[in-house]
């Protein structure tokens, strides 16, 4: 899914966006993107045998990231959605080689980090030492920040650390820190 990408749950299931316009809107002082979602496309549930179908669209979602030394500041900004919102979730995920997860709490690695947990504490980070690369998040706004990996090949291949809000989402900003892993 990527960084900062935006879904919403309504009783049919959880829509994500199918298309994008992007704006960049980098300058002198700093690179940044404006993308805008478009909240068509359905699935990745049960309900619809974990296929991803078009739909016609529940709202627009609109992302900008600005890229700061060593971090991704993320601001997100509901500009459009249909009533009946049940949540909203912003997906920060990469590939499920990011294996070892921390909290507060401690960490876990490997098949010992599982589908979906709460963050205990303030912030959460997750770790490949395969690829070299850690990213660190704070909780934001009043969400939760869930914690999730599957690694079943060829279908699922993610790790993340998604929000989840209520209805009432509006927006948030947070930053993911990125270093490396050791």
């Amino acid at each position: 899914m990527g960084f900062g990408v935006p879904i919403v749950q309504y009783p049919d299931g959880w829509h994500y966006p199918g298309h994008a316009v992007v704006r960049n809107l980098s300058n002198s002082s700093g690179t940044a993107w404006l993308k805008t979602f478009e909240l068509d496309t359905v699935g990745g549930d049960a309900a619809h045998r974990y296929r991803f179908e078009p739909a016609p669209s529940v709202g627009r979602m609109e992302v900008t990231y600005r890229l700061l030394p060593g971090q991704v500041k993320v601001e997100v900004r509901v500009l459009s959605l249909m009533p009946g919102v049940l949540k909203v979730g912003v997906v920060n995920e990469q590939s499920a080689a990011f294996d070892d997860y921390a909290d507060q709490r401690g960490s876990v690695r490997g098949s010992a980090f599982g589908i979906w947990q709460t963050v205990s504490g303030d912030w959460a980070r997750l770790r490949s030492s395969t690829l070299g690369v850690e990213w660190m998040q704070q909780v934001a706004g009043n969400g939760e920040l869930q914690a999730g990996r599957e690694s079943a090949p060829p279908d699922f291949d993610w790790s993340g650390l998604d929000y989840i809000f209520g209805p009432d989402f509006r927006s948030v900003d947070y930053k993911i820190m990125v270093g490396r892993g050791t």
